[in-house]
Formats: structure tokens, C-alpha cells, sequence
């Protein structure tokens, strides 16, 4: 039985008006019904209980008007998947969301759906919040040139109980239990980007985020950043293939027993990786006692000896700034004939290395490299704490000048995952600014560290930049990052906004529950930085925004809601 109630809904991206349509539990065929049969803002509501088969979707929301898949407390959706270990050819899929837009699910609990609970294909503006995703081995799978702007927020995935962390490494690789290899809480090979990844809880799975890139305008323009990644039985974040624009920051990234970042064999670039922090609890029976944090390799190719011509090198840098870290080794990799360092920037990071014997290691580096390329092929690094002594691959090049060796960051409590310096840390005021990424600091110069103060890092607000071959779709402009000073609110936009498209009565604030009105507004150093001056203090645990009419970008395309990170006020106009 589907039961229809029209009513006005406040909730994010639904519009004023729309239907809410409740689906009972175990309804055969009711939920694809409701979805055929629902309009742009409209939500349909899944009754606590269970839900068997996939869903599909069928049917698009419009810009600012999506379809909401919402679940009551308790609701699951069960993929069907029944077997003793499943494998990676099965196809239980939980939700299916194929040549669709503007869809959002949120607060259900996945389960049985192997290999993945939520595939998206050509799709677009999907948002996905509040789920928990249990036996999936992937939570989200994106794919096709048409697929783009995904949010995953507040999410949680465990695939098989805390069971991993026993099993042996080669098992899960290339064994019994290869079935757990490649997952990830969103991955995927064609899909264009614009991927946001935030407030997630991932732990216990082989990888927590890893993709396959088959292009230089695959997996473009990404933000991973609040999550925390725990017991990672292979590495936290691993991009294939190639990198544009990924933006890794403010995650804690503990317990994971091979690499934190692996970085193999890829092209492109650049890579920002800042504020992380990670540590990895040795005490554990199961610890890998060689847990590292980077593995770069960079594979030359057959017939290619001398890493040259057609060598899989980044073009453009990693950035390696303001990390703190408790973990055993700082890099290290099994690859022979490879290059191990390429166009590293490596500055204000901080390490209290537990092994007794091991430390910022550079693998083969040295032996490699010394004699053919004395800059180390572009990378730099300075400015780090450190407490063992620097490798000879950083001593012998004079790098690490005003970095501290053999010293103890000084953390509040490493073990617990507390790494906010202590006072009196050799780390305050011990770092550098980085050009085109400090944004502020305290005292004589930034700490060391992911923390200035209390507070992890900051560092530039994210925004979208075009990959060779373009991006494959036009870019609505959405707000990334916002600060507030006083009654002064700055806005931070993915894409440049037109100047002649703004004007202070189209930005409705409230701030504790009241109405505030934009006073003034002008643009900062570019147009993707818009200033708007408030007629009283606001508060930012309690603002929300609504721009109605839609500024519009540089590029003519309207701004949007979309994974904004200041909460619509109410339910927003369509464009």
C-alpha cells in the first residue's frame, strides 16, 4: 500500500509544495512505483523495516528540486545477496541510478548488497547521506562520462565486521577473500568528478577510498576531507592510474597496516594532502609492524631503463603540508627499478615514529637517484619535525635545512589521537609559509603540524580546475568553503561568479534563528571570492543561506545549493 501526503517539507533540496509518499516495509514494487510517480521535490519515506530488492531510479529531479529516497529509522534495503563469500562478479545491488539527476538518498542502511550497494551511472547531483552501507563491498560504484557531482556525507561502511583485521594480507589480495580487494566508498573507472567525500566513518576494509581512473578527466576535482578511516587493512586513500586536483585534508586516517596514501604509477596531478593526522595503536596483536604512511612509485616502462620518455610521472606536484603522524616508517615500497620520489612538496609535517629502528625512510631514493638527479626530480622538502635522524637521501642534499631531527614533536597525546601541540612544543612557530597555501597563523610563523592551535590547519578553498580533455560537463558554481568575521561573511564558489549577476537582496541569512540582511557585498582577489558585509554578528554554528534568484557563473551557468557548506534556510526556488 503507498500512501501519498501532500505537505510542505523543510529539508535539504526539497522544495515548498512537494509530495511525501510513505512506502511500508516489505511493499513489492512500491518503492519503484513511488519513484515513477514522483515529481521534481518530491520525498518518498521508507517505513522502519525491511525492504528486499533493488531500487531503481527512474525518474529526476530538477536543479534545486531533487527526488529524496528518505528512510525512517530502521529502514534497511536488502540487496538479496545470499551465499557463503561472495564474489566480485555478483550484482545485488541495493540502488540502481542510471541517465538520472538531481536524486538524493538519505538514512538508510544497506545490506546484502554485493558487490555494491549504490551504483551510479550517467547520473548526476546525487546525494547520498546518513547511510549506512553493511556487507557491500563497495558502498558507491560511479561510472560513465555522464556521471558527476556526487556527495557522500555523514555515511558509514563496514563490510564484514571487524573480521578483516585478522586475515592475512594475501588472502584478502589474492586469496579466499579477494572478493574485499578494490572496495571503496566510492570508486569507480569512467565517472567525469566533482566527487565530495565528508563526515564519513569507514573501518574495517581493505581500502577506504580507491578509484581507477581510466582518464585524465576521470575522477577529476575531488574533496576527501572530516572522515575518519579506521583499521585499514591496505591503504586509506589510493588513487590508479591518474590524479587531477584531489584535495585530501582534515581526515583521521588511524590503523592502517600497509600505506596511509599510495600513490602508484600515476600521471597527472596535483595532489594536496594537509591538517591529516593518523596513528596506528602497536599494542594491537594483529599490528603490522611495518605500517608506513606514503608509497610513491613512479614505474618506468618496458624498454625504458632510464625512466624517461614514456614513464608514469606526475606532471604536476603532491603537496605535503601540515600532517601529524604516529606510525612506523614514512615511506616505503616493495616495487624494484622504480623511482620513489617524484615532485614531492613536502613542508611542515610533523612524525613521532614508533618503531625504534625506523623513520622518514625514501626506500630506494638515494641509491637510485643520487648521481642522475641531484634536485630529486623537483621535490623539496623542509621545515618537518621529525624524531629519528633525516635519511641520508635528505642529508646529502641539503634539504630539511630548518627541519628538526631527532626531536619529539611534542604531541598532546599521539596514542589517543590527540595531536594538538603541548605548550613549550619545539613545533610552534617552527614551520614556513607555503606560497598560494597558508591562509593564517598565530605567533612568528605557522606551526609544524596539523593543528595551529586548537584548530587543524587551513588551507585554500577548493575549487574546480579543467583536466586535459576537458571536464565533460559545465561547472554550476557551488559554494565550497565560507568564514565568517564579525558580521562580515566570505563566500568561497567551485567556479567564478559573473559580477553583473549579484546583488545584496538576493543573499537571505539567518543567523541563531534570525533573519540578518546583507548590507553590501564586493568580490575579494578573484570572482570565485565573494564578501558580504551583514547588518549584525553572525554565528557560524547556526547560519543558513538561501540565494534566490541564482547568481550565475562566469561560464553562464547558474550557482547551486549542491553540497554547499552553509545550510539552505529554507526551501529554495527552482532555475
Amino acid at each position: 500500500m503507498l500512501i501519498v501526503i501532500t505537505i510542505a517539507v523543510a529539508c535539504p533540496m526539497t522544495a515548498a509544495g512537494g509530495e511525501v509518499r510513505y512506502v511500508p516495509a516489505a511493499a513489492d514494487g512500491e518503492i519503484e512505483k513511488a519513484i515513477t510517480e514522483s515529481k521534481p521535490g518530491d520525498t518518498i519515506v521508507l517505513r522502519r523495516g525491511v525492504h528486499r530488492g533493488a531500487v531503481e531510479f527512474t525518474t529526476s529531479g530538477k536543479p534545486e528540486n531533487p527526488i529524496t529516497l528518505r528512510g525512517e529509522d530502521g529502514a534497511i534495503i536488502d540487496g538479496g545477496w545470499r551465499g557463503e563469500f561472495p564474489r566480485k562478479s555478483d550484482h545485488n545491488h541495493g540502488a540502481a541510478i542510471v541517465g538520472q539527476r538531481w536524486i538524493e538518498i538519505e538514512n538508510i542502511t544497506f545490506e546484502n548488497c554485493w558487490n555494491r550497494a549504490i551504483a551510479v551511472e550517467d547520473s548526476s547531483y546525487i546525494s547520498i547521506r546518513d547511510c549506512r552501507f553493511n556487507c557491500a563491498g563497495q558502498a558507491v560504484y560511479a561510472t560513465g562520462a555522464g556521471t558527476h557531482h556526487l556527495l557522500i556525507e555523514r555515511c558509514e561502511w563496514n563490510p564484514v565486521g571487524r573480521a578483516i583485521w585478522s586475515w592475512q594480507w594475501k588472502e584478502i589480495k589474492t586469496g579466499k577473500y579477494r572478493c574485499l580487494a578494490q572496495g571503496s566508498i566510492l570508486t569507480g573507472d569512467t565517472a567525469r568528478g566533482h566527487f565530495v567525500i565528508r563526515d564519513n566513518k569507514v573501518d574495517y576494509v581493505f581500502n577506504a577510498f580507491q578509484y581507477n581512473a581510466r582518464a585524465r578527466n576521470c575522477f577529476a576535482n575531488i574533496e576527501v576531507y572530516r572522515n575518519r578511516f579506521d583499521h585499514i587493512r591496505d591503504n586509506a586513500i589510493e588513487p590508479e592510474n591518474f590524479i587531477h586536483n584531489l584535495h585530501v585534508y582534515h581526515n583521521q586516517l588511524d590503523n592502517v597496516s600497509a600505506f596511509v596514501i599510495s600513490v602508484d604509477s600515476c600521471r597527472g596531478g596535483p595532489m594536496f594532502l594537509y591538517g591529516n593526522t593518523g596513528f596506528f595503536d602497536f599494542s594491537d596483536p594483529a599490528a603490522n609492524m611495518d605500517a608506513s604512511i606514503f608509497k610513491f612509485v613512479f614505474q618506468r616502462q618496458p624498454g625504458d631503463p632510464k625512466f624517461e620518455q614514456n614513464s608514469l610521472f606526475l606532471d604536476e606536484p603532491i603537496h605535503i603540508l601540515h600532517n601529524s603522524w604516529r606510525y612506523s616508517q614514512g615511506m616505503r615500497s616493495s616495487s624494484e627499478g622504480a623511482r620513489y620520489q617524484h615532485n614531492v612538496r613536502h613542508f611542515n609535517n610533523a612524525y613521532a615514529f614508533a618503531h625504534p629502528r625506523q623513520g622518514l625512510q625514501m626506500g630506494k631514493w638515494d641509491t637510485i637517484w643520487a648521481e642522475s638527479a641531484p634536485d630529486y626530480d623537483g621535490s623539496r622538502y623542509d621545515h618537518d619535525c621529525v624524531n629519528r635522524p633525516w635519511p641520508a637521501a635528505i642529508r646529502n642534499t641539503g634539504m630539511e635545512a630548518n627541519g628538526l631531527e631527532n626531536t619529539e614533536p611534542g604531541f598532546v597525546d599521539a596514542v589517543g589521537g590527540d595531536f594538538v601541540l603541548r605548550p613549550g612544543s619545539p613545533c610552534i612557530d617552527a614551520g614556513i609559509e607555503v606560497e598560494g597555501f597558508t591562509q593564517f597563523y598565530r605567533g612568528a610563523a605557522p606551526d609544524i603540524g596539523a593543528f595551529e592551535g586548537t584548530r587543524r590547519i587551513e588551507g585554500p578553498p577548493f575549487f574546480v580546475t579543467v583536466p586535459p580533455g576537458g571536464l565533460g560537463y559545465e561547472e554550476r558554481p557551488r559554494i565550497t568553503r565560507h568564514r565568517i568575521d564579525g558580521s562580515t561573511l566570505t563566500l568561497f564558489f567551485s567556479w567564478p561568479i559573473e559580477p553583473k549577476s549579484v546583488d545584496a537582496t538576493m543573499f537571505h541569512l539567518t543567523s541563531a534563528s534570525e533573519s540578518a540582511n546583507v548590507e553590501s557585498l564586493h568580490f575579494g582577489l578573484t570572482n570565485r571570492e565573494l564578501i558580504l558585509e551583514a547588518d549584525r554578528p553572525l554565528d557560524i554554528r547556526s547560519l543558513t543561506l538561501r540565494m534566490d534568484p541564482l547568481p550565475t557563473g562566469e561560464n553562464g551557468q547558474p550557482a547551486t545549493h549542491w553540497a554547499s557548506t552553509v545550510l539552505p534556510s529554507t526551501p529554495k526556488s527552482s532555475r
